[in-house]
């Protein structure tokens, strides 16, 4: 299954609501080699998408698979349970919640306005940044309109936090480690987006582009500085430095930071991760990272050697 934010499509979302109202609300349900035809007569679409919606359901906790059998979880019971509109509403915020939508969220937040209550943006600009969030958006009355998308409320504090901008991944799907700094990167960048006076300075920049050296840049001070972030399962500070990483903190000196996030645990809730390693005093925060390393406030010593076999002359 895919985790591009352009698989919800308007017509995806709503096969989505009819998989799981007609899923069985209780094990042992219906065995899963089974789903195409239980579920394509009321679903409709593609059939081979079936799978998809059913994965992407049981990743966003609203369906269980067990033993090859599938049936709808307490949380998927809670939403069918709504009035409709309630129903599509709660469902447009799980898929939020859980990140599926995470890269449009994050391009959405660089082109908006944002105070301390709403988000505003033009609905052009909004559309071709964000197509497929925008629809998912539309499910709520007053949010989109032909000139602009307006995002406040309850529905703010999901799409501008942390864990709207983790892809929708688990650690089975993809490396752990590569999970764990995503979320170190998503905590930081939210951090310094709150932080700054004007949010549209800050950008996660490794998204588009993953050989600048750093992974934020952060222009709100008036001067840019580059935002490297460390993610780790410990405690200790000990993170590695790609020798372009390397070579960047010594050209920018003052102007290169890092951030280090400790003690990330998969399977904690990022919402209540988030907050917990703040309180923990995370991140641990290293600007001037080549300072740091010439006085021994940070110790780094080479751990990678380069061999070849000589070249002879003829």
């Amino acid at each position: 299954m895919t985790s591009r934010s352009d698989w919800f499509t308007a017509s995806r979302v709503r096969r989505l609501q009819s998989v799981l109202e007609e899923l069985h609300p209780r094990a042992p349900g219906f065995a899963q080699a089974n789903a195409a035809q239980v579920l394509w007569p009321t679903c409709g679409g593609p059939r081979n998408e079936i799978a998809d919606l059913l994965d992407v359901l049981t990743r966003s906790g609203l369906a269980q698979l067990q033993a090859k059998r599938v049936y709808r979880t307490r949380q998927g019971e809670r939403i069918i349970q709504m009035e409709a509109n309630r129903s599509r509403q709660e469902l447009a915020m799980v898929l939020i919640r859980r990140g599926w939508l995470h890269d449009q969220i994050r391009q959405l937040l660089t082109v908006a306005t944002k105070d301390a209550t709403t988000l505003v943006c033009d609905t052009e600009i909004a559309r071709e940044v964000s197509p497929q969030l925008v629809g998912v958006l539309q499910v709520w009355p007053s949010v989109v309109s032909e000139d602009r998308v307006v995002v406040s409320g309850e529905l703010l504090i999901e799409i501008d936090s942390p864990w709207s901008l983790i892809p929708s991944v688990t650690p089975a799907a993809e490396d752990a480690r590569m999970t764990i700094g995503k979320r170190g990167e998503a905590y930081s960048f939210q951090l310094l987006r709150h932080n700054a006076s004007r949010p549209k300075d800050v950008l996660w920049v490794a998204e588009d582009d993953e050989t600048l050296g750093h992974d934020i840049e952060d222009r709100s001070s008036g001067q840019l500085e580059r935002v490297e972030v460390k993610a780790s399962a410990g405690k200790a500070v000990r993170f590695y430095l790609s020798p372009n990483e390397y070579r960047q903190a010594h050209e920018h000196g003052s102007e290169y930071t890092v951030h280090f996030w400790g003690g990330i645990n998969l399977h904690l809730d990022p919402a209540k991760e988030f907050k917990q390693l703040r309180d923990r005093g995370y991140p641990r925060v290293f600007p001037d990272l080549a300072g740091h390393l010439s006085d021994g406030r940070l110790m780094g010593e080479p751990c990678d050697w380069l061999v070849t076999e000589p070249i002879v002359s003829s």
